[in-house]
């Protein structure tokens, strides 16, 4: 529970309704669920970060092999430049 980012305070919580039995299971399944989407949250900026940072890799790799181009951050700042492009 520690290591998926609970405050002490959320961990001290979380023993004191453990120790007083089935009937704060309602309140502990929603700290739970708040943490899990804390953590869902957390998952999706890292693949985002991990993202940039794959492209930056690839792109730089290019740049060192000759083939030269922009960077572009976002993937739909490309489609809207190759729209303009196209059009």
């Amino acid at each position: 529970m520690k290591n998926s980012g609970m405050t002490m305070a959320e961990l001290k919580q979380y023993t004191q309704w453990r120790a007083m039995g089935d009937d704060t299971i309602p309140e502990r399944l929603d700290l739970l669920e708040q943490r899990k989407h804390f953590v869902e949250q957390e998952i999706k900026a890292l693949q985002q970060n991990l993202d940039i940072l794959n492209r930056k890799i690839v792109f730089y790799h290019d740049q060192l092999t000759g083939n030269k181009y922009d960077f572009v951050l976002y993937l739909d700042e490309q489609q809207h430049v190759d729209e303009k492009v196209n059009s």
